[in-house]
């Protein structure tokens, strides 16, 4: 029985939604309606088409532009690197005209603008500096340049020589960031050499000062510039390193923490003798001078050790400690009433007939403050000033340990033992 083929099923269009369909439809046409309305609104509200400058003509402008830019910086460097080939003889007798001073500020090299800076400097006290001039110092400064002249102008503002406010704000911030030894102590260092190498620096106490303490700071980066520049200048600052902390000691304004710091630095000199960029070998008096001048800073911690003020008396004693190779115990008060009682046996011996007054700072009066100035004992009388010999001669002769230091002074310290007895 033959099978009726299938014939395909075509769905009759009126059988589907046509009310959906006819939906879409009209959904379309009503917003195309809508797209026209809103064109047809936005071409008649169009603003005039503005005529602007061909393509090519602006690119023309914006490159000579450029191109005169270039050109004058070009000329600036080559300025400077003309005027950085001169000699130096040539360089501080020339007659320097702004755009050369504003050249190497910017462009040349930091010598050549230090020598421009000198040439002008009595422009700065005056204050008659070109304001282009002034500008671009503040600018270089501002971002620590290294073709600045900070020497120069270190030398102007620790003098007063500075009026001009916001170049001298900006050596305020440099030497307030080397008196708490933070900032660029690259730079610093770089200033010293320069002080030294041309011998002309600062005439001022503040600079001294600041000098004094960076000498006597081993953990700064500057430190050995302070250090070839204070022995540059001796015995101005100090003949030797324990002479700069006993010049340090007789300035006014010292606080806690100044004579806190000294201890430390005194205490390192005791364990290593002096430092290799400031260092007196011999002397006619004292032909082994390490050996007397690291008893000379045993006895400057001794007569600490002695402060009224706990903080400055357990820093000497911590000092001397270490250096007796002790392990340290902080703030122990047997160990501050043993090294007191030590230092009387090291540097007065048995008897208690030798006058302790060499090693007191203090008169034991409330309310009087102490005074670690070697100058008063020898205004008194206690330290005598020997022709030849440094100042502090006159207690480090009184030390009677033997041998190396470090087991001399455990030795006495060992000695002390009986305070810690009475003590239980």
């Amino acid at each position: 029985m033959s099978q009726t083929p299938k014939k395909l099923h075509i769905p009759d269009p009126t059988n589907e939604d046509s009310t959906e369909i006819f939906g879409v439809v009209e959904l379309g046409l009503v917003a195309s309606a809508l797209l026209g309305v809103v064109l047809f609104y936005l071409f008649l509200n169009q603003a005039p088409i503005e005529q602007s400058a061909p393509r090519g003509a602006t690119d023309v402008a914006e490159s000579e532009t450029v191109e005169r830019l270039s050109a004058a910086l070009r000329a600036e460097k080559s300025r400077a690197s003309a005027l950085d080939a001169l000699k130096p003889s040539e360089l501080s007798s020339r007659a320097w005209t702004d755009e050369e001073f504003v050249s190497v500020v910017r462009f040349g090299k930091r010598a050549t603008s230090e020598a421009a800076c000198d040439a002008r400097a009595a422009q700065f006290a005056a204050n008659t500096v070109a304001d282009t001039m002034r500008l671009e110092l503040v600018k270089a400064l501002d971002r620590r340049s290294e073709s600045a002249p900070y020497a120069c102008l270190s030398r102007l503002y620790f003098e007063d020589k500075l009026p001009q406010e916001d170049v001298r704000t900006e050596l305020v911030e440099f030497w307030s960031d080397a008196a708490n030894w933070t900032g660029n102590a690259r730079l610093v260092a770089e200033v010293l050499e320069r002080f030294r190498t041309t011998r002309v620096r600062p005439q001022s106490p503040a600079f001294d000062r600041w000098l004094r303490a960076c000498g006597l700071n081993f953990d700064y980066e500057a430190n050995p510039a302070c250090l070839q520049l204070i022995n540059q200048l001796s015995p101005a600052q100090g003949g030797d390193l324990v002479l700069t902390a006993i010049k340090h000691m007789e300035q006014p304004g010292l606080e806690k923490d100044d004579y806190i710091n000294l201890t430390g630095s005194i205490g390192r000199l005791a364990r290593n003798g002096q430092p290799p960029a400031f260092k007196v070998t011999q002397t006619p008096a004292l032909p082994d001078y390490d050996v007397d001048f690291r008893q000379a800073a045993v006895f400057l911690l001794c007569r600490f050790t002695n402060s009224p003020d706990d903080d400055i008396a357990f820093a000497a004693a911590e000092e001397l400690t270490k250096t007796a190779h002790f392990a340290a115990r902080s703030y122990d008060r047997n160990v501050l009433l043993r090294w007191r009682e030590g230092c009387r046996l090291a540097f007065t011996g048995e008897s208690e007939n030798v006058p302790n007054a060499l090693l007191g700072v203090w008169n034991g009066e409330e309310g009087t403050p102490p005074d670690y100035r070697l100058s008063t004992e020898v205004a008194g009388g206690y330290c005598a000033v020997e022709e030849g010999y440094p100042s502090w001669y006159c207690g480090s002769k009184l030390f009677l340990g033997k041998g190396p230091l470090d087991k001399a002074l455990e030795d006495v310290f060992v000695k002390t033992a009986w305070i810690e007895w009475v003590d239980k």
